[in-house]
């Protein structure tokens, strides 16, 4: 999971290798949180030609949901794997590489 927001630069050039990411995780399935309200988010991912079904907005302070996710002190970008119990199984502040996006998806498929 990308956590993203249109006022984080690197945020914005990370989606534009979301595609790279998505085909080095699999069996992993990509998704993306942008913390800007909807419809901010599905125009930004029409613009770098992603799925508009990637935009999971919310309503919740960005403060918050970093804090939740990415545990002190919250800052972006951030991404993270979740296994299939529900559970985090990788966290990575910082862009994220194919190489990183392969390991977690062999750690949390185990």
């Amino acid at each position: 999971m990308l956590v993203w927001a249109s006022w984080c630069v690197p945020c914005l050039a990370e989606l534009g290798t979301f595609h790279r990411i998505a085909a080095a995780g699999a069996p992993l399935v990509p998704a993306t949180l942008a913390l800007d309200p909807p419809v901010k988010a599905t125009a930004i991912l029409s613009k770098a030609n992603l799925p508009k079904t990637l935009a999971y907005a919310t309503t919740v302070a960005p403060a918050t949901v970093l804090a939740q996710f990415g545990g002190p002190p919250p800052r972006l970008p951030l991404a993270f794997a979740i296994d299939r119990n529900g559970r985090v199984c990788g966290v990575r502040h910082g862009l994220l590489g194919t190489d990183q996006v392969r390991q977690w998806a062999a750690q949390c498929a185990k």
